[in-house]
């Protein structure tokens, strides 16, 4: 008679996976599936994100254009009102630049306009957008940022604005704006 050492061995082997393997294979499986589901909510996150910052540029650019729309003015113009300012960027369109000029701008409270917007993807809002939020714009005679009006000839000259539109504080569009474009 053979011993059957070799006969319970090889039938083992041709049985499939222990309990053990099993369950070692399930293991890492479900560490796989977890670590592809993190990947995934990940790159939802970073793409809803860069969607959000694609509609404040291009919201901070549409309000930077509106400022080369309005006229340029001077130096004495008279502050723009509160409504006025509104006119300006708001999405209403039923006034839109009103009276305002850039040097009206600048000569109501040191140049700054703050408002804010109302997250409200259906528009029924004047100043809805997809993404609410605090928004700055500034007019300045500064044009080199150094803090410092009439610091060089171009400022003294204010034939010069510098635009800065800012969400949430973070500078999302600026330009220079030449009054010679305007006549004056």
């Amino acid at each position: 008679m053979q011993p059957m050492v070799g006969k319970v061995e090889k039938h083992r082997l041709t049985k499939g996976f222990s309990l053990v393997e099993a369950m070692v294979a399930a293991g890492i499986f479900a560490a796989v599936i977890l670590s592809v589901g993190q990947l995934v909510v990940s790159f939802l996150d970073a793409m809803r994100d860069a969607d959000e910052m694609a509609q404040v540029m291009s919201r901070a650019e549409d309000y930077l254009v509106r400022t080369f729309v309005i006229p340029f003015g001077g130096v004495a113009d008279e502050a723009a009102t509160n409504d006025e300012a509104a006119d300006i960027f708001d999405n209403d369109l039923d006034g839109l630049y009103a009276n305002a000029s850039l040097h009206s701008l600048i000569n109501r409270g040191g140049g700054v306009y703050d408002f804010d917007t109302v997250e409200d993807p259906s528009g029924t809002h004047p100043f809805a957008y997809v993404v609410g939020g605090p928004w700055q714009i500034e007019v300045t005679h500064d044009i080199d940022g150094d803090g410092e009006v009439g610091s060089n000839s171009l400022e003294q000259s204010n034939t010069i604005l510098r635009v800065r539109v800012f969400f949430v504080d973070f500078s999302a569009s600026e330009s220079l704006v030449s009054g010679v474009r305007y006549g004056g």
